[in-house]
């Protein structure tokens, strides 16, 4: 991981990211080689196979144990992404020891990105995500009882572009500092798989969350898919993470909260184009002037 070495340069504070751990660059290239070799096998891009492999993840978290939607791999191919999976889980737990979070995914998603595939996303470092952490939460911002939810009250973190989900892991772990109960985190974003790796990272991190699948400027309302975090636990602690993919909007609290803010805006919209036509000046009605027919004797 990386961390921020504050310099003072004539009074400006420049932040300078600073490699710290080279063992985890190591552990980070052998679960790419691990994809790159699976992709050229397959035939397939690797970004392809980034995204199998975070489908393979969330099927093996999925409390229903449900099938994978489009899966089209053999048993031996299976046998290559448990591989992938496992090397994951090894290099987690090593950079945990030393680090109160970190995005594995985040990092070898743009890793792969820049030899040519991928749509050209970058996300925000990690220095940079614990910073803003740092100036936003504090004591007095975690007193609050929060909003219910259903793992019961509790302070909510929101990011409507959530990318690989750093910024919530950053703001989560900040949290941690302040109370021992647990924030809920709300992860929101237009890219599906940049929502799996962010349900992912909620998981394996231990906090309770959801992540939905969404246009959030554009079409929040139109939901294309979205997960419910470590529900296995709540409420009592199990240890034993949980991804459940779920299509009804009502299930999120962001879904719901959009829909309360798309209510109340179309109520203000009603209410002031009513005042508007009442402020309208009447208009007399035009008399209309009587016809008169000649009757007729025969």
């Amino acid at each position: 991981m990386r961390k921020a070495t504050p310099l003072r340069i004539y009074g400006v504070v420049v932040i300078v990211l600073k490699t710290t751990d080279n063992k985890y660059k190591m552990a980070q290239q052998k679960l790419k080689i691990l994809i790159d070799n699976f992709a050229h096998s397959k035939g397939r891009s690797k970004l392809t196979v980034l995204d199998d492999l975070l489908s393979y993840i969330i099927g093996f978290f999925d409390p229903m144990g449900g099938k994978i939607d489009g899966w089209q791999y053999t048993k031996e191919d299976n046998a290559k992404f448990h591989e992938m999976m496992a090397e994951y889980f090894t290099e987690l737990s090593e950079e945990i020891k030393s680090h109160d979070w970190c995005d594995l995914w985040g990092d070898l998603y743009m890793s792969l990105i820049t030899s040519g595939d991928g749509k050209g996303q970058f996300f925000t470092p990690s220095n940079i995500c614990e910073m803003m952490a740092e100036m936003t939460i504090d004591a007095e911002s975690v007193k609050d009882k929060g909003v219910r939810t259903k793992f019961g009250e509790r302070v909510t973190i929101n990011d409507c572009a959530c990318g690989s989900g750093r910024c919530l892991l950053a703001g989560a772990s900040r949290v941690a500092k302040f109370t021992e109960r647990k924030p809920y985190i709300v992860g929101e974003d237009l890219d599906a798989m940049c929502c799996k790796m962010t349900a992912i990272n909620i998981a394996v991190h231990g906090w309770f969350g959801e992540v939905v699948c969404h246009d959030t400027l554009i079409e929040p309302n139109d939901m294309r898919l979205g997960y419910i975090i470590n529900e296995t636990m709540y409420p009592f602690p199990t240890n034993v993470p949980s991804i459940r993919k779920c299509g009804e909007p009502n299930t999120f609290l962001t879904c719901r909260i959009w829909n309360q803010k798309k209510a109340i805006a179309e109520k203000e919209k009603a209410e002031s184009k009513s005042k508007a036509e009442a402020k309208k000046p009447s208009v007399p009605k035009e008399k209309k002037t009587p016809k008169y027919t000649q009757l007729s004797l025969f």
